[in-house]
């Protein structure tokens, strides 16, 4: 009975942690879509290819990323150049994924580095662009 019984809890373990697997895997895409659904609405852009395209460079952490949003963005680059000219790549990576609306924990799930580390770039960034705490930082970078 023992013997049956723990090979029913062994058999139960394996289907329990397949399926929690299976729901995570399919939580990262509800969430993926999500994120796609609301750059659409978000910027109404009449190509929603390039749109779909950019976020999905960002989601793969893609080197194609900073070209792409540079020609997306034009002004995005230009503007925090002029407020900060010594401004590193990673700063602009974080900025162009704070404009395409990237939560801190999308951030840190598709870079790979922790919540915490995200949060601490960006108060480097406000510390390195000057901007107060009380300012959203997402409203700050739309209206560059």
């Amino acid at each position: 009975f023992i013997v049956v019984f723990m090979g029913f809890s062994i058999l139960g373990y394996f289907i329990f942690s397949k399926h929690f697997a299976v729901l995570e895997l399919y939580q990262k895409v509800l969430r993926s879509e999500k994120i796609i659904s609301d750059m659409r609405a978000k910027l109404n852009r009449k190509d929603d290819m390039d749109l779909e395209n950019l976020v999905k460079l960002a989601i793969n952490d893609d080197i194609a990323f900073i070209p792409k949003i540079k020609s997306s963005f034009p002004n995005l680059y230009d503007n925090l150049m002029e407020i900060n000219p010594d401004i590193t790549s990673e700063e602009f990576k974080l900025c162009a994924l704070l404009k395409l609306g990237f939560t801190t924990k999308d951030i840190a799930e598709y870079n790979h580095i922790s919540v915490r580390t995200v949060q601490t770039r960006k108060s480097r960034l406000r510390k390195s662009f000057g901007i107060s705490a009380d300012i959203d930082l997402y409203k700050w970078i739309d209206n560059l």
